[in-house]
């Protein structure tokens, strides 16, 4: 009888923690994403109506409903997003790498590579950056767009400093992602015919980055198998062209 009794208050346990640790799986499965966009136009910003929107915005939380992965996304600093991602406060995160992100992130997949430019005011069209020896260059604030001590480098805080600039004639031209650039430049009413002819210096891979302190391999398979099929429906692409019109933003069309 105490032999029975035993059993069955030992099955009751086995039960228990069986039914609290499913309970904790669910949990865990239930938990949104925590989803930071960084907050630079056009890939995150605050729309007229005041909700956020933006390339990047759009583009996660298409893949986390492809994913069908509960989600919360939030407009973040640019700084700050690897800094979240290194203690965890985000799950993922789409932008360009950099070496804390190396350490404390993994590459999910890239969404798409974007050209990197320089490019002057109409009329004066660059095939080299010998062009601008002796010139005076706007680049992004800490950005490494290229390191020839021959050109005179303007620190900007956004795009939309740059292009104004450029059109003030303040600057001999500007450096940048193309698409940033012509975002602005669009946004400030020019056409892409009232720009020169960009010089490419290269393109930079942008990336879906899953902090490796939230990862599991459920989640990152689900969202690499997203990243996949929104690939092949050209999803992405049809996100970027919405903000930029008629711009030529892909690397083959603006290169020399």
């Amino acid at each position: 009888m105490k032999n029975k009794l035993c059993s069955a208050s030992s099955g009751a346990r086995v039960l228990r923690f069986g039914v609290l640790g499913l309970m904790s799986m669910v949990s865990i499965l239930a938990a949104p994403l925590k989803i930071e966009t960084i907050d630079v136009a056009p890939f995150g910003f605050l729309g007229t109506d005041g909700k956020p929107t933006g390339m990047w915005f759009e583009i996660s939380n298409l893949i986390a409903d492809e994913a069908k992965l509960p989600h919360e996304n939030v407009l973040t600093p640019f700084a700050r997003t690897a800094n979240d991602m290194a203690d965890g406060t985000s799950s993922f995160t789409i932008r360009y790498t950099n070496a804390q992100l190396e350490q404390n992130s993994i590459p999910v997949a890239t969404i798409v590579s974007l050209p990197t430019i320089v490019v002057g005011a109409k009329g004066c069209d660059i095939s080299q950056l010998a062009d601008l020896h002796g010139k005076t260059v706007g680049l992004l604030r800490g950005s490494k767009t290229f390191t020839d001590d021959l050109i005179t480098k303007f620190e900007a805080n956004d795009y939309g400093q740059e292009v104004k600039m450029l059109v003030g004639q303040r600057l001999d031209g500007i450096a940048g992602s193309a698409v940033g650039i012509y975002y602005q430049a669009r946004q400030c009413g020019l056409s892409q015919d009232q720009l020169g002819k960009p010089f490419v210096l290269g393109t930079q891979d942008v990336l879906l980055l899953v902090s490796k302190k939230t990862a599991d391999d459920q989640t990152v398979a689900a969202l690499k198998g997203a990243v996949d099929r929104l690939q092949k429906q050209g999803a992405f692409t049809k996100v970027i062209n919405k903000y930029m019109g008629d711009f030529k933003w892909e690397a083959p069309a603006v290169q020399k």
